[in-house]
């Protein structure tokens, strides 16, 4: 008996030894048949076209400025979808009766975006003594892009260009006539306005003729050069440059709506709004941004945090003919001050609260100007 149950029980023992070897290689065999499936299966996908998908992006930047006392309203809208580009701009002078709306869309071509900008633009002021004039101008401008290296772009346009300028109070029609212009301009931009220190800058310069052999009713070319700069000097303090400079190469017959304005909120704070006309202008300002004062904290409004800062600015412009660069005489200046108050809203959108006040180098009273304005806020869906 004793020797029975030995030799059942090596039995048993044989028998679970073969199934496990069974085993070991049935899954055996299933690895090495799911390898030569996955094998296959990138052999496949070699030989395949290869498609990436990607998430579409879509980013809106919307800019308001608001210049008080003089009631005036700029905003802009700018959408980007995929290659397409979709900007409106507005402004608003309740004041000094203007307003203007303009739609600018762009498609980007791999390396050569092409679009279309247009504008119209509707102006009731004084332009000869106290003589109120009415004054529009319609334009639309197909335009192209070529990017001739990193952050430097060449652009080509043709603009075609209705204007009108009569006076509202004899009814005698000033100006009025069809303005054809060819543009090419070479723009490079290292700007970064995305953090509450701007960084970098923006070059440009550009020349435009009116093209009298197409049929513009004008014969005009100028070059305009414009520069923005921000410099960073100490910690979070920093200065902000700008120049404009508009030379005519020609002006045998100029569009009153082609003349330079100074004076005012946005050019030579200090002096009468549009105060000087001409038709060339070198203006340069000098604004120095020092923080003075930042508290982080939040209310029920979404308030989060805020900066208080200090600024001096100095501005300086000379505006005529081919004459302004032969020296200074018959320049303006004026220098001002002003305290800056940012508030960052919702946890995203900065508003930027700042009252100045500047003298021009005159016996004249100073002058005080408040701005509310957003900054550096884009919205994405990324």
């Amino acid at each position: 008996m004793f020797l029975l149950k030995i030799q059942k029980c090596k039995t048993n023992k044989s028998r679970k030894s073969k199934k496990k070897e069974k085993a070991e290689e049935k899954a055996k065999a299933r690895q090495e048949s799911v390898e030569e499936l996955e094998a296959k299966i990138e052999k496949l996908q070699a030989q395949l076209p290869q498609i990436t998908t990607r998430e579409t992006v879509v980013r809106v930047k919307p800019d308001v400025n608001i210049y008080l006392p003089s009631g005036s309203l700029d905003f802009s809208l700018k959408q980007e979808y995929k290659k397409t580009t979709l900007e409106f701009v507005s402004q608003y002078d309740l004041v000094h009766n203007n307003m203007g709306v303009g739609v600018d869309l762009m498609y980007n071509f791999k390396k050569i975006p092409i679009g279309l900008l247009l504008k119209d633009y509707v102006d009731f002021e004084a332009i000869f003594s106290n003589s109120q004039y009415l004054q529009r101008v319609q334009s639309m401008s197909p335009y192209a892009k070529y990017l001739l290296c990193k952050n430097t772009e060449l652009k080509t346009a043709l603009r075609f260009e209705n204007t009108s300028t009569s006076s509202t109070g004899t009814m005698l029609i000033l100006d009025k006539g069809r303005n054809i212009v060819g543009e090419i301009g070479i723009y490079n931009s290292d700007l970064d306005e995305s953090r509450s220190i701007p960084r970098g800058g923006s070059r440009s310069l550009k020349i435009e003729n009116s093209l009298k052999n197409l049929g513009s009713d004008y014969n005009y070319s100028q070059m305009e050069l414009n520069i923005r700069n921000y410099f960073t000097i100490y910690k979070r303090q920093y200065f902000e440059y700008d120049l404009q400079a508009s030379y005519p190469l020609s002006f045998d017959s100029k569009p009153l709506s082609a003349i330079y304005y100074a004076g005012g909120y946005k050019v030579m704070k200090g002096y009468n709004y549009r105060e000087f006309s001409g038709n060339s202008i070198i203006y340069n300002s000098v604004k120095h941004n020092i923080p003075i004062a930042g508290i982080g904290y939040e209310k029920f409004l979404g308030i989060e945090y805020s900066i208080v800062t200090w600024n001096i600015f100095a501005e300086g412009v000379k505006i005529g003919g081919k004459e302004i660069f032969s020296g200074v005489q018959d320049a303006k200046y004026s220098v001002g001050s002003g305290l800056g108050y940012t508030l960052i809203l919702f946890k995203k959108l900065p508003v930027k609260f700042e009252v100045s006040m500047a003298k021009a180098f005159e016996p004249r009273g100073p002058k005080m100007y408040l701005t509310v304005s957003t900054l550096y806020y884009t919205w994405s869906n990324k």
